[in-house]
């Protein structure tokens, strides 16, 4: 059929064919190796990214290496280790062994304002429980040094065993997890990433180790910020916990009893967590999710070389889906380039049938000269149809290849002139880093001399405050102290009101005295809360009854509202919570005549262990205007045109109320409305839920009810009417008084006439308390003698100083009640009989007194119950002595047996008083009392 067309017709047939076939072949391969490098590429970007994050993190973990150990070769670590050696003073570099650690301090505090990622360096001796020597930290960014009074131990912390058993040099990297204090998370919680190294003596004896704590969400957002919006980051450790993840509420999981892991969301990983030692140390796969596929990088980070168990998982992933349709462009794009391919081919085929040779050859060796870069060809640009037109596209293309390498060569002309002033300008940038470097170290030293000027008058503000509270509470001593004895000699109704305004007065004035002092150790950034577990239904009975009083006299009322999914135990400052809703209380009974006073404890949230709360103070009061709603909580600041004649005040109870509420990392918000009343909410989050067995029992105060044996108290005071006072106190208890005005006359008396004990003041001429005391205590003959520092100071690093000097403190003002029970923990003493009973004791009792079968009855549960617990009192507590005393005293009322009832409340007494001396001879007297009932049957 084809024999009558043309060879022209059958050629241009043959060629379209051909080029049909191998227009279709090639696109097809050209789609599918394009397809697959883009692929490829897009798996490429994700192993990059996963390897540039390893490196991150390697450096990050290099860094640290480097930083503990410059820190274990800085001098003062050798030279503690050598003043603890000799004793406390090292000869060797001339300093004592706090000097230094005052400068190992420096280093410290140094590195942790160069490291903003770091948020504590320590230095802890193995010795002493493994005790903190050094300790520098950063609180709410600040550093901070805490007293050495408050360096913990960490003997039982892992990282502590672990590091110990290195060689020197080597360098221990702890689990990644939430920093704790005394075992309880520090809030708000903070991820910790521990760095040790060990510490060797010059002898090869291991002493201690060095520590840094860098703060892991850092090197999170680091991770998360440096990657593209299309790759999701995984961050876990060795059991799979996670520790960085795309979703709030899965890091850090495991803290708080999660068990969310990476092997339960990719099930691929399970053999590399289910076997650690694994050797492989890189896996990648795709999910076999079919909405929405994943390609998944792992690889593993090793903590430790010689252990392959401890490393850090790093998984990066991306949706596999989204790889697959980026091709999808790809293939448009190929099947065009085939069809023009074919319709051209077709075109081609066509003249190159009519003109075979001739226009094509031109074109082939304009080509040819063309790649010799010769771009000035001789063209068929005159030839018709599609030869003339390719030729000048030809000739076009060209010149075009022409002009771009002449472009070409002007940006390689200009990049190397850019290179040139790039180097330039990094010149000129090392300079100005060398100057900005200078300009920072002069800064840093005048900041250290600023520090050092504001520590100074720190100080002399404490001192300040210190000789103050002592000036005041020493006549206050005074006051109080003859009130509270003309109380119970005046009898006349009107002069006990005088003495009861007096005695208000005085008090107001001490409570306006340590108001003063809390608000100064806040801002001193020295006052530390105490969290014990807190029943806020027992604080707001206490409330009611402190209140009782004030709301009778103003005919309020107050009602209590407890939200029912209230914790029964919480973990708080007992002593700080009190004072808080003292303040608010205080104030809206005052500024409210009539209507009521609600107190409000709700949760708005709880968790497992922890809890938001929110405490409520409402009143009906006069309410606050808007404008002084932001100033009352300021030190000395009261509402404007407040009548200071009515309600009275200082300023301070607000203040000290938001510092304290600060101090435990809540808020405090005001609403109110003038003629309406105020609300003041207290919000603390996260606060630890505790077990209500927790809650201490309260045992209420005893009055002192014993007699003293005849003994002889040296009172030591400069103030007569301090010396009248405690001379006064002590009347009518069988002990005599003789007195001094100075430390120089207390030690002759002392010396002359051998007192039971000592009442010593501080502050004194001629010879102060401390100085007379260190003579009393280095004196073989005198030192027996118990010395009871009675002192107005108020500052509390002097209050542990004076309690470390002698046997016992009390703070004046003092009791008549709070001098005699201490003094009991020092003189002989009997429990007083009361009146009634006074004929019932174990020398007067007779047989025909009690009844034999009564006797009978009591001898047998003494015998079979009560000796018994007796024998086993080695493990009792003392709130288990003051449970047996109690039952005691109720056997000796059923079988009205008086010396028994008499002994069980000396038993009580003393196990109240904390009096184990005494209590121990009591106790051992039971078997007498026993005897004497069993002598008692006929």
């Amino acid at each position: 059929m084809l024999q009558k067309y043309s060879i022209l017709t059958k050629l241009i047939l043959f060629i379209s064919i051909l080029l049909l076939f191998a227009g279709g072949g090639t696109g097809a391969v050209v789609y599918q190796l394009n397809n697959d490098a883009l692929v490829s590429e897009q798996l490429k970007n994700l192993k990059k990214e996963i390897l540039l994050q390893e490196s991150n993190i390697l450096t990050t973990l290099q860094i640290l290496r480097e930083d503990v150990l410059f820190l274990s070769k800085t001098p003062p670590i050798q030279g503690i280790i050598r003043a603890t050696a000799a004793g406390g003073y090292d000869e060797q570099g001339s300093s004592s062994d706090l000097e230094w650690r005052q400068r190992l301090t420096q280093i410290f505090r140094a590195f942790l304002q160069a490291k903003s990622e770091y948020f504590q360096v320590r230095y802890i001796g193995i010795a002493d429980q493994g005790r903190e020597l050094v300790r520098v930290e950063r609180k709410n960014q600040q550093i901070h040094t805490p007293p050495i009074d408050t360096l913990q131990v960490k003997k039982g912390e892992p990282y502590m065993q672990k590091t110990i058993s290195l060689k020197a040099g080597d360098v221990y990297f702890s689990e990644i997890n939430y920093n704790r204090e005394y075992g309880r998370i520090i809030k708000p919680p903070t991820p910790a990433l521990r760095v040790a190294t060990p510490i060797y003596s010059e002898s090869g004896l291991v002493f201690g180790v060095v520590i840094i704590n860098m703060d892991f969400t850092a090197l999170a957002d680091r991770i998360q910020f440096s990657l593209p919006n299309d790759i999701t980051s995984y961050l876990v450790n060795a059991n799979g916990n996670f520790l960085l993840h795309p979703l709030p509420g899965f890091a850090f999981g495991f803290e708080h009893g999660k068990t969310d892991r990476i092997q339960d969301s990719f099930p691929q990983l399970s053999d590399l967590f289910q076997q650690k030692g694994l050797e492989k140390e890189n896996f990648f796969f795709i999910t076999e999710q079919s909405e929405n596929p994943q390609a998944i990088d792992f690889i593993k980070i090793q903590l430790d070389e010689k252990d392959k168990n401890r490393f850090l998982g790093l998984a990066l992933s991306a949706s596999y889906q989204d790889i697959i349709q980026a091709s999808a462009s790809l293939r448009n794009i190929s099947f065009l380039f085939t069809l023009a391919l074919l319709i051209l081919g077709c075109v081609v085929a066509y003249f190159f049938s009519r003109e075979l040779t001739r226009p094509l050859q031109q074109i082939t060796d304009a080509a040819d000269q063309v790649a010799e870069e010769n771009y000035d060809v001789s063209l068929p640009v005159g030839a018709g149809g599609e030869i003339g037109i390719l030729s000048q596209s030809f000739q076009s293309m060209a010149q075009q290849i022409q002009e771009r390498n002449q472009e070409l060569l002007e940006s390689i002309t200009e990049r190397k002139l850019a290179e040139d002033k790039i180097h330039k300008l990094n010149a000129e940038l090392e300079q100005r880093v060398l100057e900005r470097t200078a300009e920072l170290e002069k800064a840093n030293q005048e900041l250290q001399e600023a520090k050092e000027v504001a520590e100074t008058a720190n100080h002399t503000k404490s001192e300040f405050l210190a000789n103050m509270s002592h000036e005041i509470r020493t006549p206050m001593n005074a006051i109080l102290g003859f009130t509270e004895i003309l109380e119970n000699l005046i009898e006349d109704e009107q002069q006990n009101q005088y003495l009861e305004a007096v005695s208000s007065s005085g008090k107001s004035l001490l409570r306006l005295i340590d108001d003063i002092l809390d608000l100064s150790k806040v801002e001193a950034g020295k006052m530390e809360l105490e969290y014990t577990p807190v029943s806020m239904a027992f604080v707001f009975q206490e409330m009611e009854q402190i209140f009782f009083l004030k709301l009778e006299e103003k005919q309020l009322e107050i009602e209590v509202q407890i939200d029912p999914s209230f914790p029964p135990a919480i973990m708080l400052d007992e002593t700080r919570l009190r004072q808080i809703l003292l303040n608010l209380i205080g104030n809206a009974i005052k500024f409210t005549d009539r209507g009521t006073v609600t107190l409000t404890a709700q949760c708005s949230q709880i968790r497992e262990n922890t809890t938001d709360i929110v405490i409520s103070v409402e009143d009906t009061g006069i309410g606050i205007p808007e404008e002084d709603q932001s100033k009352i909580f300021g030190a000395f600041e009261q509402q404007v045109k407040q009548s200071n004649a009515r309600y009275g005040g200082t300023g301070l109870g607000l203040a000290i109320t938001k510092r304290f509420i600060d101090l435990m990392g809540g808020s405090i918000l005001l609403t109110s409305q003038v003629g309406k009343g105020s609300v003041f909410q207290v919000h603390i989050d996260h606060v630890e839920v505790a077990a209500e067995s927790q809650i201490a029992v309260k045992t209420q105060e005893l009055d002192w009810k014993g007699i003293f044996s005849k003994g002889l108290i040296l009172v030591v005071d400069d103030v007569p009417h301090n010396r009248m006072l405690l001379r006064s106190y002590l009347q009518h208890s069988n002990l005599e008084v003789i007195e001094a005005e100075n430390g120089k006359e207390a030690l002759e008396q002392a010396q002359s006439h051998r007192p039971d004990a000592i009442l010593m003041d501080i502050k004194m001429p001629i010879m102060d308390g401390y100085e007379a005391t260190q003579h009393l205590k280095s004196s073989k003959e005198l030192q027996h003698i118990p010395v009871l520092i009675v002192t107005a100071s108020a500052m509390k690093h002097k209050e542990e100083e004076i309690m470390e000097l002698g046997d016992a403190y009390l703070r004046k003002p003092v009791s008549k009640n709070t001098l005699l029970k201490k003094l009991s923990q020092f003189l002989e003493y009997s429990i007083e009989a009361s009146e009634e009973n006074t004929e019932g004791s174990i020398a007067a009792a007779s047989v025909d007194f009690f009844s034999q079968e009564a006797l009978l009855k009591l001898l047998e549960e003494l015998d079979t119950t009560w000796f018994e617990q007796w024998k086993n009192r080695d493990v009792f507590s003392i709130g288990d002595f003051e449970t047996w005393g109690e039952g005691i005293i109720n056997l000796g009322e059923t079988y009205q047996y008086q010396p028994l009832l008499n002994w069980g409340r000396k038993v009580c007494f003393q196990a109240n008083s904390f009096d184990v001396d005494s209590l121990e001879k009591t106790l051992k007297e039971f078997p007498a009392i026993v005897d004497k009932i069993r002598s008692l049957v006929v």
